[in-house]
């Protein structure tokens, strides 16, 4: 499996001293950053392939020194969270990947956009949640953007086709990683209900 690469903005490169360092050849590009919410820190990491989010609520520098182990520790929640019923699936993939490696910015424009698409809509929601936030509020709202629709992915088709051939939907594509099945209607209809247990507000892309 290829090995996550972690790579951070500026802003939290500078927060954790992060230094040029070799990278592997088969990585799989991550990209991490910090925002502020009701004057704490929140940490999103987003997949530069599948656009799959991570959302972490309220953290401090100290919980973010060994960052690989966070990041394995958040994708690990986030997978069992969206989709416990293969909780056997979800370990048996996490046991194939290697510990992260942590790398400055790569510049990579359309990953640094999709996250701030996601961030933007998130300061739309989160209101909507009492405070403090809690660890299944970032999970829900994670899982709510991993089931949006994210367009032109690097890997799209050139020339004249359909407009769905050329779009992400980042819980089909974790999905397809993992090798589970995948269903958008359920997702969604587990998203809305499962955690709250009410209808949540119709969002762009949840179908």
């Amino acid at each position: 499996m290829a090995t996550p690469i972690i790579h951070t903005t500026i802003k939290l490169g500078k927060l954790l001293g992060v230094r040029p360092a070799p990278l592997p050849a088969d990585g799989d590009t991550w990209n991490a950053n910090l925002f502020p919410y009701n004057g704490r820190k929140c940490l999103i990491i987003v997949n530069a392939h599948t656009c799959y989010a991570l959302l972490a609520m309220d953290v401090r520098k100290a919980m973010l020194t060994d960052l690989p182990a966070f990041f394995r520790d958040l994708l690990a929640e986030q997978l069992i969270t969206e989709w416990p019923v293969h909780a056997d699936a979800i370990a048996n993939y996490l046991a194939t990947i290697p510990a992260a490696v942590v790398a400055p910015t790569n510049n990579d424009k359309r990953t640094l956009g999709v996250m701030n698409t996601y961030v933007e809509t998130l300061r739309y929601v989160l209101p909507d949640h009492d405070l403090p936030m809690s660890p299944r509020t970032s999970r829900l709202e994670a899982w709510r953007m991993n089931d949006s629709i994210v367009s032109a992915p690097k890997d799209a088709p050139k020339g004249p086709g359909s407009w769905w051939a050329h779009t992400v939907f980042p819980g089909d594509r974790m999905a397809a990683r993992i090798g589970i099945a995948h269903d958008r209607r359920e997702y969604g209809d587990r998203m809305s209900m499962g955690l709250h247990g009410r209808p949540r507000p119709w969002l762009p892309g949840m179908g």
